[in-house]
């Protein structure tokens, strides 16, 4: 065997070793990937001034098995908003109530809703309120848990509200990309799952 040939297989085995241990390193921020339903409904003229609000009863995101992984995290999210079966388009980085009005408002520009300035007095206000998100890891999968509640003060004192829960679990490999995928995946589910047209009606908007 050659020098330049053992200098090959050294270079190899030492970037090998680099990715394996990157993929168990600490990180600072989740990634966290929104996939915008496939059709959306026709609600063009409306407007909201929207809120998102963090209600939830525990401050930290992950659970007990899972602070050492995500000992560096700084609250940050890394969103990126993907339409059909694209990329997506970075947004963040974000906070907690960040994640939840971008996609949201994404969501509802597509519906043909625009979110408007809350300065616009006139405009309903739309609350996003959270009041669970927790990623979690036993030895064999990942588990995902979202709640939160809509609220939509339409005319004449009139309000609508919906609670959305969606749990996610995938079986556990080594690396932080499979938490991407579980919180992507329920995160995706949640913001989809809420019923606009219902919603405005419901409101009298």
């Amino acid at each position: 065997m050659g020098p330049s040939l053992r200098q090959t297989i050294a270079a190899v085995l030492l970037l090998s070793a680099a990715s394996s241990l990157g993929a168990c390193a600490s990180t600072d921020y989740l990634p966290v990937r929104y996939q915008l339903p496939s059709s959306a409904p026709d609600l063009a003229a409306k407007q909201v001034i929207l809120e998102a609000v963090d209600q939830r009863s525990r401050a930290d995101i992950f659970g007990p098995t899972m602070r050492q992984t995500f000992r560096h995290f700084t609250g940050n999210f890394a969103l990126r908003v993907a339409q059909d079966d694209e990329r997506g388009v970075l947004l963040g980085p974000v906070n907690l109530t960040g994640l939840f009005r971008e996609a949201m408002t994404k969501r509802l520009n597509a519906s043909g809703v625009q979110v408007v300035d809350s300065t616009a007095i006139s405009a309903p206000r739309m609350r996003v309120i959270l009041t669970r998100f927790a990623l979690d890891h036993n030895s064999t999968k990942w588990t995902a848990e979202i709640d939160y509640r809509v609220e939509l003060a339409g005319a004449d004192s009139r309000q609508a509200s919906q609670t959305i829960s969606a749990t996610e679990e995938r079986l556990r490999l080594p690396g932080s990309r499979d938490a991407e995928r579980v919180i992507s995946d329920v995160f995706t589910v949640t913001i989809n799952r809420l019923d606009l047209v219902k919603l405005f009606a419901d409101a009298g908007v």
